[in-house]
């Protein structure tokens, strides 16, 4: 009889071990690895369009074309540091603004997602620890405004080809 117990428990805990490997390898299916290429706050001009999607860039040329409309401050100081190998890798671009003039709160950045083929930020759940934030003090007249921008260099055997995001210049 204890022989039998000793079998029973042994099947329930590798069974509950076995469904924990499935549900961990089914969440890693739709988590992307990334290193982070800039993170943080843009300044600039209320009259300029920033875009605030996520978009998924493949190929130096664009990216230069969109970074040195809307985000050539960022790039200069992103690309000190880091230097995308265009032939294996992708960049993520995301940015938001706030929903006042001069005012931007986000929280940490954690990684993406992919759901209803597209790729998705994911930010940790608020809290006053989790939040980031910035103010521009010169008042709601000022001339300039604030962006968050999270760019990421992921593999490009990482995004799925199917996904939305990919940026297209036309």
């Amino acid at each position: 009889m204890r022989k039998f117990v000793m079998v029973i428990t042994s099947l329930l805990i590798l069974s509950t071990v076995t469904s924990c490997v499935q549900s961990s390898e089914e969440t890693n299916e739709t988590d992307i690895s990334y290193k982070n290429y800039f993170n943080g706050f843009l300044v600039y001009q209320k009259n300029q369009e920033v875009p605030t999607n996520l978009l998924i860039f493949t190929n130096k040329e664009d990216w230069q074309y969109f970074s040195e409309k809307y985000v050539a401050e960022g790039e200069r100081v992103a690309s000190m540091d880091d230097n995308i190998n265009w032939d294996k890798e992708d960049l993520i671009y995301y940015a938001t603004t706030g929903s006042k003039p001069g005012y931007v709160s986000v929280n940490n950045f954690k990684g993406y997602q992919i759901k209803n083929n597209s790729v998705l930020p994911i930010f940790a759940e608020d809290s006053k620890q989790n939040t980031l934030l910035a103010v521009n003090n010169l008042g709601q007249t000022s001339s300039i405004d604030i962006s968050y921008n999270v760019w990421t260099i992921v593999k490009k055997k990482d995004v799925p080809k199917g996904v939305k995001n990919f940026y297209n210049r036309s």
